[in-house]
């Protein structure tokens, strides 16, 4: 309420007149000024004024006014003893003081202590209310509380009252009609979805059920349980490494081992194994180790570039296939042999022509049992022709034997380490009575004969259409590295210590020569003498080469040759192309290829140093070789025989392929060679080389 004017110098009893005085501290003016004193006003009755009373007025304004109204305005303060009671407003802009108020008799009170009780409800300025029927608090602006809020009801936050935004129950649920936020995002709460982001951690102290239990976590193992997919964007990684799935391509890295109770299916079946069999099937090839190990859908063949290992121990297998040689080992060895009744057969020969059962109780576990007893069946009939079906025969061969000895008055010839079956058939003393006749010593198919190169192998199919005749094949086809390939030192016997390089007349070689860019040549080792010239210490003094060559030479010749060095021998035994010696060489630790290019015999002793060679140096082997330097592929060929001419008659050393097949078979079956004997590395090599050419032909 605004204060009113000031009271108008009006009256109907006193005129405008001039100042009336009252002494020096009263003066009366017929203006608005009225009645100034500075004394005090006091009556003993009812102090009436019909238009109001202004108490104080200073520059337009009054500290008081009691108008004709009833209302009072002041600028100071109203103080009572009494109680104040009015029927109508009271209006203070500053401090109302008292000891208690009391407005409308009870409808708003303030007791002494304080205590505020209002009957209706609380309107603060339409933007607050405190309802009085229910005690809802409804505030359209911020409500800030410096302690505690309790409230036993429900407390609602915005919208209306009908429809709030949030709901805090009084029974602890708290609905949001948008999203809830805690900590700036770090956990959101979507209404929308529902969704819940958490850049946080949550530890939840009890199990963690989703949804009526579509997912759950027990509390106390972890164990999680899921009845629905599981979508997820990122990598998943159990236990760091232990199982690790990359999101981006789908592949799966597993430490430990995969148990599948159903089928599994990968690429729509193209791989396919079956739960309940254990069955695999697969569209494509098995590809092991980026290639080790092949399994070919299309026609079931399988290739491995390692052993073929088969058993439970892969360190003692039952079974293996050696990948560079196709030798075959099996834990049922040769001690579990069982022969057939062929091998106690002494009567068939080659006349007879029976032929026995070579069933055995092995056969059927020994791949190639058949196959060697048959070979050895061979060699039984041929000595059941020569020696019938006792040893008489042989009783009476070595009696003519010890005859001749005797009338020679020489000592039985000296073994030489299992070069042949039995050494005293190379004659080297017989008297000149049977100095014409020819003797046929069959060369033992045996390691020491081989020694430190490469063995002999059986003629292939591809050869044995060209050639008729027997003997021992061999072909450079491993390359040995630096320029060089795989080559051939067969021993061959001579009789005892005294064969002397004079005594030697004559040697030639048959043989069958697929290729002859390089045909083999002959060395002739002469006694060691234990001095410095010893080519080899303690085994050999000097070295004698005889070399051979085709002026027209082809890689597919298919020919058979003589090869000779001082005299064409008689040309009734094979049709054959005829080559002599076309250069020697003499060598010792001092003078390698002494001669090297001297054309003409060295046997004759013409183009001899006699500073290496004497004639009567005496003869401590002779070998069959090749040359380490010839291109692969250009040496092959079949040995047939060699000849050993002396004055006292000719020694035949005859090659069978019965031999090399037999050996072969050991090598295949035990990987041992005929004797027991390990295989060298050079002939693991060669038999992989050999197998691959003849295999794949």
């Amino acid at each position: 309420m605004s204060p009113p004017n000031l009271i108008p110098p009006s009256s109907s009893s006193i005129s405008a007149a001039p100042t009336m005085y009252l002494g020096p501290n009263t003066s009366v003016k017929n203006t608005t000024e009225g009645i100034q004193t500075t004394l005090p006003i006091k009556t003993t009755n009812v102090f009436t004024t019909e238009r109001g009373l202004n108490v104080h007025t200073n520059s337009g304004t009054s500290s008081m006014i009691v108008n004709s109204d009833g209302d009072i305005i002041t600028a100071g303060q109203v103080m009572a003893i009494g109680a104040i009671s009015t029927s109508s407003n009271i209006t203070a802009t500053g401090s109302a003081n008292s000891s208690s108020i009391n407005v409308n008799t009870d409808k708003f009170t303030v007791s002494s202590t304080g205590l505020t009780t209002i009957q209706d409800n609380l309107v603060v300025g339409s933007h607050f209310t405190v309802t009085k029927s229910s005690g809802a608090v409804s505030a359209d602006g911020n409500m800030t509380v410096g302690g505690s809020i309790y409230s036993s009801g429900t407390v609602t936050v915005g919208g209306t009252q009908s429809s709030p935004n949030m709901t805090l129950g009084n029974d602890g649920h708290i609905t949001a009609a948008g999203d809830l936020t805690v900590g700036s995002s770090a956990i959101v709460a979507h209404a929308g979805t529902g969704n819940v982001e958490m850049t946080g951690q949550a530890t939840i102290g009890t199990t963690l059920s989703v949804n009526s239990g579509q997912f759950v976590v027990d509390s106390t193992t972890g164990k999680t349980n899921v009845s629905g997919e599981t979508n997820i964007g990122g990598n998943l990684n159990i236990h760091t490494d232990k199982f690790n799935i990359t999101a981006s391509s789908g592949n799966f890295t597993s430490a430990g081992s995969a148990t599948i109770a159903s089928n599994l299916d990968i690429g729509s079946s193209n791989f396919h194994v079956t739960a309940s069999s254990g069955l695999i099937e697969s569209v494509g090839n098995l590809n092991l180790g980026s290639g080790q190990v092949i399994l070919n859908s299309s026609d079931g063949s399988i290739s491995a570039k390692g052993n073929l290992k088969l058993g439970s121990d892969f360190s003692s297998p039952n079974v293996q296939i050696n990948a560079s040689s196709g030798a075959l080992t099996t834990n049922f060895g040769y001690a579990s042999y069982i022969a057939p009744s062929s091998s106690d057969n002494t009567t068939t020969t080659s006349v007879s022509g029976t032929s026995p059962d070579f069933t055995s109780t092995t056969s059927q576990h020994l791949a190639t049992q058949t196959y060697v007893d048959r070979q050895l069946w061979k060699q039984t009939v041929r000595i059941n022709t020569i020696l019938g079906s006792d040893d008489s025969v042989l009783t009476s061969f070595n009696n003519v034997f010890k005859l001749v000895q005797a009338i020679e008055g020489d000592t039985t010839a000296s073994a030489i380490g299992g070069l042949v079956s039995q050494t005293s058939q190379v004659s080297e003393t017989v008297s000149e009575i049977v100095a014409t006749d020819k003797k046929v010593v069959l060369v033992n198919c045996a390691s020491s004969v081989w020694a430190d190169e490469c063995m002999p192998l059986p003629i292939p199919a591809s050869v044995s259409a060209y050639n008729l005749h027997d003997g021992w094949y061999f072909k450079n086809c491993v390359n040995a590295g630096s320029g060089t390939s795989n080559k051939i030192n067969w021993y061959l016997p001579v009789n005892g210590t005294n064969m002397k390089v004079s005594d030697l007349k004559n040697l030639y070689i048959y043989l069958f020569a697929v290729s002859d860019y390089s045909l083999p040549y002959i060395s002739i080792y002469t006694q060691a003498k234990g001095n410095s010239t010893d080519i080899f210490p303690g085994l050999a003094n000097a070295r004698i080469n005889h070399y051979f060559a085709n002026p027209s030479e082809s890689p597919n010749t298919n020919t058979t040759y003589c090869l000779y060095t001082q005299a064409l021998p008689d040309q009734t035994d094979y049709n054959y192309s005829a080559i002599s010696v076309q250069a020697n060489q003499t060598s010792t630790a001092n003078h390698t290829n002494y001669n090297n290019g001297t054309y003409g015999s060295v046997l004759s002793g013409i183009n001899t140093d006699s500073s290496i060679v004497s004639p009567t140096d005496k003869i401590a082997f002779i070998v069959i070789q090749t040359a380490s330097t010839a291109s692969v592929n250009d040496v092959e060929f079949v040995l047939n025989s060699v000849h050993l001419r002396t004055l006292k008659g000719t020694t035949q050393l005859m090659f069978q392929n019965a031999g090399p097949s037999s050996n072969y078979m050991f090598n295949t079956f035990f990987q041992k060679n005929s004797d027991f004997s390990s295989i060298s590395s050079k002939n693991t090599a060669y038999l992989a080389a050999y197998n691959a050419i003849n295999n794949s032909a």
